[in-house]
């Protein structure tokens, strides 16, 4: 797992859990198509799980939290965003390369697995970014007195939503959600412009950000993501640091998926 251990451990910070256990799980969650969250309880009460990634059972030296995954998956993203370097691709080839010849498998099929694995990576990555900027807008109007927000934009007050939203989300279903949310996020655009308030803010400037670098409005006028691989490497990518993606080295790259 060389390929990703500088994602292991971060400087200031606990150790991580170890790198192969992450990987382990995100092939693991891939294969057996799970949300986020059935993945966590999977590892907690399925002994195959547990065998699978070498752990202890039932250790609690072993427990993670569903905020583990998604943290190694953002941040696997943003080294790709900065450098152009495709961790997870290469170590899943790396992998697919050593268990085809183990088992004489066609290789060409295991690299199909590896992308697949990569795209969820990413999709999960750009349902929680669109999630994190409607939230947060939606945050800011509510501070505005005596405003009607829109009902079907309360829930995103509503602790547990995030978790609703996305932790339980599975990979059959991230691309209806993040169309889903592309669309909701369109609709929230147009409501704060319609009602002129918080034009001003972080909040209404990254959401505007991220329709213009992340969708597409079709003739019938309804906003649909961008195809992964048009993406360029200088979306916005954490709200909390809106320049982030423009720390990139070596020259134009796109994130995929």
């Amino acid at each position: 797992m060389k390929n990703v251990f500088p994602y292991y451990i971060a400087k200031g910070q606990p150790p991580n859990k170890p790198v192969n256990v992450l990987v382990g799980l995100l092939i693991l969650k891939q294969q057996n198509l799970l949300s986020d969250e059935e993945l966590i309880g999977s590892l907690y009460f399925d002994y195959r799980f547990q065998y699978a990634l070498g752990l202890e059972a039932n250790a609690d030296k072993e427990r993670l939290c569903v905020n583990t995954i998604s943290n190694f998956r953002c941040r696997l993203v943003e080294h790709e965003l900065q450098t152009g370097e495709n961790l997870l691709q290469q170590e899943m080839e790396s992998l697919a390369e050593k268990m085809a010849d183990f088992l004489s498998l066609n290789k060409s099929l295991a690299r199909m697995d590896s992308t697949m694995l990569d795209s969820s990576c990413k999709k999960m990555t750009r349902i929680e970014l669109v999630y994190t900027v409607i939230r947060n807008m939606v945050k800011e109007v509510n501070k505005v007195p005596g405003l009607d927000i829109p009902e079907s934009y309360l829930a995103y007050l509503e602790k547990g939503h995030k978790n609703q939203t996305i932790y339980k989300t599975k990979s059959a279903e991230e691309a209806s959600k993040l169309e889903s949310l592309i669309y909701q996020a369109y609709d929230l655009h147009a409501w704060v412009k319609d009602t002129s308030v918080a034009l001003d803010t972080d909040a209404f400037a990254h959401l505007s950000r991220l329709l213009q670098e992340q969708s597409i409005e079709t003739e019938d006028g309804v906003a649909v993501p961008i195809e992964g691989s048009k993406l360029s490497s200088r979306v916005l990518q954490n709200p909390s640091d809106p320049d982030a993606t423009f720390r990139h080295k070596g020259g134009d790259h796109h994130i995929g998926q």
